[in-house]
C-alpha cells in the first residue's frame, strides 16, 4: 500500500478463539520506502558500471580469477558476455606472470594499501592486437570475502586522439606560416600574437617587430584608426567577420592598398581573438587600369573603324549617285527618311543607325547596270528593264561577304514594288534564303521609305508622279510600317 508516500507492505491475519472461531484480524505493516530506494540506486549504479566506457573487472583474489566484466570491458577484450567468467589475468595481458600479479595484489590481500596503480598491455581476442591499459586496483570487503575491483583506462585511443590532435595542430600551423596571404592572429586588445612569412613580407618587419603590438600601432594610417577600432566592436560584440578594402601602412612608410578580412574566434562561446587575413591588391589594380586602358583604347579602334565603314558606304553610294545623275541625293534623302522612320516607331539609336547606312547604299547594285541603259531618255525594253530589276541581286552580292557586328548584306533589300503603271521597275522578289538579321524590321522600312522619295524624282525610262502621288504611296500614310 502506498500511502502520503510511504510504500508499506501490510500483512493481515486471522485470529481464532480457543473454541476455534474467528474472535478478529491482526495487522502488520512494513515500512518498504527505504528498501526500494536502495533497490533503485543499486540498479542504477549497476547501470553505471555495466555502461561505463572504462574497462572494470571484478577478481577473486584467492583464485586468481574473474567474477565479472562490464560491457566495455568484453568489447576491448573482444569476448562475449559469459567468456570472461573463470578466466584469470594471465589469460588477457600475454606479457604478465604469475609473480608479478601476485606481487602486485599483495598490498590490497593484505589491507595494508586502498589502491594500486599500474600500465599493462591486454590482447584483444578478434584481432590478436596489443592495447595498453592504465590500471587502478582497490579491495572491497574482508577476509574470505574480500574481492579487487580493477577499473582499466585504454591509453592507446588515448595515444591516438592525441597523436591526431598534433597531425591536425602541425597541419594547421604549415597552413598558417606558408599560406599566400598575410595572416595575423591578434588577442581581444588587437595585439598580434601570430604572425606569418607572407604578412612579415607584404609590410617589411621583422616577427620581433609586430609581435605584442597592435595592429593599429604598425600598419593602421592615423587617419583610419577610429575605424580600424570600430572593427573589433563588430567582432566580439556581434560576433561577425568583416571585408573590406583599405590601404595600410608598411614599415618604410609607404601606403599599400589591402583586401582585409576579419574571423572573430569563439571557444564555448567566449571570445578569444580574431584571425586577419591581408590580401596585396597592388597587382589586381594594376591589372585593372591596365585594362581599362585597352578598353579604351579598343574603344577608340572600334570608333575609328566604323568611321572607316560609315566613310566607305558613302563612298560607294556616291558613286552610284554619279553613274545615274537622275537619283543624286536619292539615297541620302532615303537615308535621312528611313531614319526618321526607324525614330518614329521607337527603334532603338544603334537600330536607327543601322537602318541609316543600309538606306544609303540600298541602289549600291546599280554599278553592275550599263549607264546607257541607267540614263537613257526613252522608255526601257523588257531587257533594259530586266537588267535594271538585277541591281537588288547584284547589291546583295556586294555586300554579302561583308564582315560587320550587324548584317549589311541581310538590311539592303529588294527596290520597293509599285504597280507598273507608275513606271517604277517592280524588283524581284526577296529570296526566302536571304539572311534576316535582327533588325529585319528596319530592312522592311527600306522598302517603303525607298518608294517615297523615288515617285517625285525624274529618271531617264519614266516622268516624275509628283509629291501627291508620292504621299500616297508613303509608308507613314498607309501605316505598312
Amino acid at each position: 500500500i502506498s500511502f502520503d508516500g510511504t510504500d508499506l507492505l501490510v500483512t493481515v491475519r486471522g485470529l481464532k478463539d480457543l473454541e476455534g472461531k474467528f474472535s478478529g484480524a491482526a495487522f502488520v505493516s512494513l515500512d518498504l520506502t527505504e528498501q526500494r530506494k536502495n533497490t533503485a540506486r543499486v540498479r542504477f549504479l549497476s547501470s553505471i558500471v555495466e555502461n561505463s566506457l572504462n574497462e572494470i573487472y571484478v577478481l577473486d583474489p584467492h583464485m586468481l580469477r574473474f567474477e565479472y566484466a562490464n560491457r566495455g570491458a568484453l568489447e576491448a577484450l573482444g569476448l562475449r558476455p559469459g567468456e570472461i567468467l573463470g578466466r584469470t589475468p594471465l589469460d588477457i595481458a600475454p606479457n604478465l606472470t604469475r609473480e608479478q600479479l601476485l606481487e602486485r595484489i599483495a598490498p590490497i590481500c593484505s589491507e595494508r594499501q586502498e589502491t594500486v596503480s599500474f600500465v599493462e598491455q591486454h590482447g584483444n581476442k578478434s584481432d590478436g592486437s596489443l592495447y595498453e591499459v592504465f590500471l587502478r586496483l582497490q579491495g572491497f570487503g574482508e577476509g574470505a570475502d574480500r574481492k579487487i575491483v580493477a577499473m582499466g583506462l585504454d591509453l592507446s585511443r588515448r595515444v591516438r586522439t592525441l597523436s591526431t590532435l598534433r597531425e591536425t595542430n602541425a597541419m594547421l600551423a604549415q597552413l598558417f606560416e606558408n599560406a599566400p596571404v598575410g595572416m595575423f592572429y591578434c588577442d581581444k586588445e588587437g595585439r598580434i600574437l601570430k604572425v606569418n612569412r607572407a604578412a612579415l613580407r607584404m609590410f617589411g618587419y621583422r616577427k620581433g617587430e609586430v609581435l605584442k603590438r597592435t595592429v593599429e600601432e604598425i600598419l593602421v594610417p592615423e587617419a583610419d584608426r577610429e575605424i580600424s577600432l570600430g572593427h573589433w566592436k563588430t567582432f566580439f560584440g556581434e560576433g561577425r567577420s568583416i571585408l573590406l578594402e583599405a590601404t595600410r601602412r608598411k614599415k618604410d612608410g609607404s601606403s599599400l592598398p589591402i583586401r582585409v578580412i576579419g574571423i572573430p574566434v569563439f571557444v564555448k562561446g567566449e571570445a578569444k581573438g580574431a584571425y586577419l587575413l591581408y590580401v596585396d591588391l597592388t597587382a589586381e589594380r594594376e591589372a585593372r587600369k591596365a585594362t581599362e586602358r585597352l578598353n579604351r583604347l579598343l574603344e577608340a579602334q572600334v570608333r575609328e573603324e566604323r568611321r572607316v565603314w560609315e566613310e566607305t558606304i558613302k563612298v560607294l553610294a556616291r558613286a552610284t549617285e554619279l553613274r545615274d545623275p537622275y537619283t543624286a541625293g536619292h539615297q541620302r534623302r532615303v537615308a535621312s527618311l528611313a531614319r526618321a522612320i526607324a525614330e518614329e516607331i521607337g527603334m532603338e539609336p544603334e537600330a536607327c543607325h543601322r537602318v541609316e547606312m543600309a538606306a544609303t547604299i540600298h541602289d549600291v547594285g546599280k554599278i553592275e547596270v550599263p549607264s546607257e541603259i541607267l540614263v537613257k531618255p526613252g522608255a526601257l525594253s523588257p531587257l533594259e528593264r530586266g537588267l535594271i530589276q538585277l541591281h537588288c541581286e547584284a547589291g546583295r552580292e556586294i555586300l554579302e561577304d561583308v564582315v560587320l557586328s550587324w548584317p549589311l548584306a541581310g538590311d539592303r533589300l529588294p527596290a520597293p514594288r509599285a504597280p507598273g503603271r507608275l513606271g517604277i521597275p517592280a524588283g524581284p522578289e526577296r529570296r526566302r534564303d536571304s539572311p534576316r538579321g535582327p533588325d529585319y524590321r528596319g530592312s522592311r522600312h527600306c522598302r517603303g521609305h525607298g518608294l517615297a522619295p523615288a515617285l517625285p524624282s525624274r529618271e531617264g525610262h519614266r516622268r516624275s508622279h509628283g509629291g501627291n502621288r508620292a504621299w500616297a504611296w508613303s509608308p507613314i500614310r498607309s501605316r505598312r510600317v
